[in-house]
């Protein structure tokens, strides 16, 4: 979780959404930001148009306020007193967000002037897109970097809602293990249900059983992906609850609660790294922490991972030597006449003559070949047909 910047600002996060209906991802990304801010403004769309609205499985229209009363559902089984949740003061709430940065609906929203304020989003572009104009707006707070404090997961909503809007006999919870938070109290868990058109606690029961046997299998694999982290760690150590672990071949994985992050560092930029500092030299899938970065770097500059560029020169001396090979033999024919190879070549066959069909075969391509060039010696051919025939009648092979 990135660290809140240090200027004695309260810190408000600002979510906005139609969360129809909310469910379990929807409301990780809205822990994740009570957990980091001071409060938490949770702005739910009230379309006016039929055709954005939406409906629940037995038909009836899913609104603004049921969509805030399971919210709240949540919040309270979550013990997240700090999450506040409405209806947005107008349909669109990404333009209600808009307004509350400038210092609007402050009777409705209330009055977050001073204070710090981020832009609660998923890790995703889509999501960054609807922000990029905000800046400009926020003349009442302090405005944080939307896509530095986003919530580390990216996530679409569309199939977890036609998943638990279904009604279908037969599909039960377990189908649906994003639908509802594991944490719900089944009292809970059967209001929200209710709430939605989806009145069979069996299927509720059975999510619940789910949800436990993926959590258990879940912490299995977390634990054994860091035995196999440790077992094959060049370097590790562990920062602020974070676990950096770098293989021999350069391979970096930076493991905390809420972000899984791969990478490697380049072994091509290790020497000018160790240089000028200032080269990139490790490729992330994520942007690393400063603290993080810095480990990384100092490890690199202390030699750990000078076998890459080491390994990678004798890769190009390696290179280097077999192109040099390859030149040198073509330059045998170049360099003397094209009879006296050939012929220095059968002459080998003496020593062993089980090569020779294989010899005489390469010979008699090779000479076609040739033929087609004009510096061929001509009379160097018959001499070879005749060579070749000698070797014939001595070793009792097919006519060539």
């Amino acid at each position: 979780m990135p660290k809140l910047p240090d200027n004695g600002k309260n810190t408000v996060a600002l979510i906005a959404g139609s969360f129809r209906p909310p469910n379990h991802n929807q409301w990780k990304m809205i822990q994740y930001y009570s957990d980091m801010c001071d409060h938490v403004v949770v702005l739910v769309s009230d379309p006016q148009n039929k055709k954005t609205k939406h409906t629940y499985a037995d038909g009836r229209e899913a609104t603004a306020e049921s969509s805030v009363n399971i919210l709240k559902v949540f919040a309270k089984d979550a013990d997240a007193d700090n999450v506040g949740i409405m209806v947005s003061p107008i349909p669109s709430p990404v333009r209600a967000v808009y307004g509350v940065v400038a210092g609007d609906y402050i009777n409705i929203v209330g009055d977050y002037s001073g204070w710090n304020a981020i832009i609660g989003s998923f890790k995703d572009p889509e999501n960054w897109a609807r922000w990029e104009r905000v800046e400009p707006f926020a003349t009442a707070v302090n405005l944080l970097d939307t896509k530095k404090y986003s919530y580390p997961r990216s996530y679409s909503a569309s199939k977890v809602v036609s998943a638990i809007q279904r009604r279908d006999k037969g599909t039960k919870l377990e189908n649906d293990a994003d639908a509802l938070p594991p944490f719900l109290s089944n009292d809970a868990k059967a209001e929200v249900l209710s709430m939605i058109g989806w009145d069979d606690v069996d299927a509720v029961d059975a999510g619940v059983m789910y949800l436990d046997k993926e959590s258990e299998e879940k912490a299995k694999k977390t634990e054994q992906d860091k035995k196999d982290r440790a077992d094959k760690a060049h370097v590790q150590t562990i920062i602020d609850d974070v676990d950096i672990t770098i293989t021999y071949e350069g391979e970096v994985a930076v493991i905390d609660e809420h972000l899984d992050n791969f990478g490697n560092i380049i072994s091509d930029n290790i020497k000018e790294f160790k240089e000028d500092n200032t080269t990139d030299v490790v490729k992330m899938e994520s942007k690393l922490d400063n603290d993080v970065q810095a480990w990384i770097y100092k490890q690199i500059n202390d030699g750990k991972f000078d076998h890459l560029i080491e390994e990678k020169e004798e890769d190009e001396d390696m290179k280097d030597e077999s192109e040099n090979e390859e030149v040198v033999e073509e330059s045998v024919i170049e360099e003397s006449s094209e009879s006296e190879y050939y012929k220095n070549q059968l002459n080998k066959l003496d020593e062993d003559p089980n090569e020779f069909e294989i010899k005489a075969k390469f010979v008699g391509t090779a000479s076609n070949h040739q033929t087609n060039y004009m510096d061929l010696n001509a009379d160097s051919i018959p001499e070879i047909i005749k060579y070749l025939k000698e070797l014939h009648k001595k070793w009792y092979y097919s006519e060539v």
